[in-house]
């Protein structure tokens, strides 16, 4: 108050310096107000700058990792195909592998040896059954196969009781003694067969198919051959060859002590007749008592 009462309101020199003054301080408001706002639109430019170039940056991400996502699934997807190819083709390799093997077998099976061995096999069944024939002529069929089956062990463990055995003498117990008796008796008839040499080479003969058998069954049980194939080919040569023998193989294994001679034969004899019989009771199953299907 001291101040206005000071100025001389009457001096106009007073007034223009207040007007001036006014004046500077309403425009250095305005430019204050401008400077806040020009600070505020830059901060906000800033802010959206940034909010912006953040958004960019996400997005960016974003797509890179979604690319990233389907490059990965790609790979994976030629990566499986490339797999199953690669197993089609080993499972193809496997099985030509297995369709050669089972082509070799048979030629094995069907070899001059194999067929010599089989005739023989037969022939001496059919002299074995018309024996029995005559000794039991009443029997039915399960007996006259059980009897068959007798007088084909007790045929072969006397040959094999034969095969084992010398009729040659030695008197001394020395290889040369023993050298001596086969020079002698070729010099005398270069043909003559020993009676034990002579049960050898049909103990032989008959008993060829043993090896097949066996080699066939040890592979099925393996794993390297397919069971159900080798089922289908060869079920009869199992079941009618083991039948013939088995009484045999008992005695060839109490001879050795090996309970083990011919044990995969044996097994897959055992196996076959097993599915037989889950074959034939499903087929019972389905069958009504008048013989008719159940569908």
């Amino acid at each position: 108050m001291q101040a206005l009462e000071a100025i001389n309101w009457g001096s106009l020199p007073d007034w223009g310096m207040l007007a001036v003054a006014a004046i500077a301080a309403f425009i250095g408001l305005r430019q204050l107000k401008a400077a806040v706002a020009a600070t505020n639109v830059a901060r906000e430019a800033a802010r959206s700058q940034a909010q912006t170039a953040a958004d960019a940056a996400k997005q960016q991400a974003k797509e890179s990792a979604d690319e990233a996502q389907r490059q990965a699934e790609a790979s994976a997807v030629a990566a499986q195909v490339q797999l199953e190819i690669a197993a089609d083709a080993a499972k193809h390799q496997a099985q030509i592998a297995r369709a050669s093997l089972i082509l070799e077998i048979d030629r094995d099976f069907e070899s001059d040896e194999m067929q010599e061995c089989r005739l023989a096999l037969r022939a001496l069944h059919n002299e074995l059954k018309a024996f029995s024939l005559r000794v039991e002529p009443h029997a039915n069929t399960p007996q006259r196969n059980a009897h068959i089956n007798k007088l084909f062990g007790d045929y072969l463990n006397k040959l094999w009781a034969d095969f084992k055995k010398s009729d040659r003498e030695v008197k001394e117990n020395s290889i040369d003694q023993l050298m001596a008796l086969h020079l002698n008796k070729i010099d005398e008839n270069p043909r003559e067969i020993q009676p034990h040499e002579r049960a050898g080479g049909h103990y032989q003969r008959l008993t060829r198919i043993f090896g097949w058998l066996e080699r066939v069954a040890f592979m099925v049980h393996r794993g390297l051959l397919p069971k159900d194939d080798i089922i289908k080919l060869y079920d009869e040569v199992f079941v009618q060859i083991v039948g013939w023998m088995f009484e045999h193989i008992r005695t060839r294994r109490e001879d050795s002590g090996n309970m083990d001679y011919l044990i995969e034969t044996t097994k897959m004899r055992d196996l076959i007749l097993k599915e037989r019989a889950e074959r034939q009771k499903a087929l019972d199953d389905n069958q009504t008592p008048n013989g008719q299907g159940v569908f």
